[in-house]
């Protein structure tokens, strides 16, 4: 299940690298990100994770 769409890296200049982390679910959560997240490049991946409850990655 898609939940959030893939975005290009802005400015689409150089070499980019990619984390992927991965939790496993407690319980069932669903995530509204729009409101919390402005722009991806504050996200806080720890934060995320107390925010939902998942634990180490």
């Amino acid at each position: 299940k898609e939940v959030v769409s893939y975005e290009f890296p802005r400015p689409n200049i150089g070499i980019h690298r990619f984390v992927f982390v991965l939790f496993k679910q407690k319980q069932r959560h669903v995530i509204d990100i729009s409101p919390n997240i402005p722009s991806r490049d504050k996200f806080n991946t720890r934060k995320f994770a107390i925010e939902y409850d998942l634990g180490l990655p």
